[in-house]
């Protein structure tokens, strides 16, 4: 493995922790291309873990080469402290992949869209659109969580 990987992870982090500097001072442009700077190289990162190429810029594109074509996502959500600019030593990453439909368990589908040797930690969330519009009856806190993270694709 890659310590490529690793370099994309404090970039992407670098690019995150910009976007949220801008976006305090109003800087909105800097913000959302700073983000999209994140996104980006969070991708990378996990491709590059996989022993994958990491090459280009669109971001849908990128996301397109991990999704398992069996159960495509129809967005990807990064959430947590990473995002939201809180995150601790050893903090894990956060994401949410929604997809349209599984007839299997929400635990017996994590590990289709978990990365190999990604880089630090990941709480790795496949919901279905059902289940993620229950989340917002039944747990509405842990909803917000998700929803208010960046939505990736």
């Amino acid at each position: 493995m890659s310590a490529r990987q690793y370099d994309w992870l404090r970039q992407a982090e670098a690019d995150l922790r910009h976007a949220h500097h801008a976006r305090g001072h109003a800087d909105h442009e800097w913000a959302c291309f700073a983000s999209q700077q994140a996104a980006e190289k969070s991708l990378k990162a996990v491709l590059v873990s996989r022993g994958e190429d990491a090459w280009g810029h669109t971001v849908t594109a990128l996301l397109g080469l991990l999704v398992s074509e069996a159960e495509a996502g129809e967005e990807l959500i990064w959430f947590g402290s990473r995002v939201n600019g809180t995150p601790a030593p050893g903090s894990d990453v956060d994401a949410c992949v929604v997809i349209s439909r599984s007839d299997r368990r929400f635990r017996d589908r994590i590990g289709d869209y978990l990365p190999f040797g990604f880089p630090v930690g990941i709480d790795l969330f496949p919901y279905t659109v059902a289940e993620l519009d229950r989340l917002r009856d039944e747990h509405p806190a842990w909803y917000r969580a998700i929803t208010s993270g960046i939505e990736i694709r």
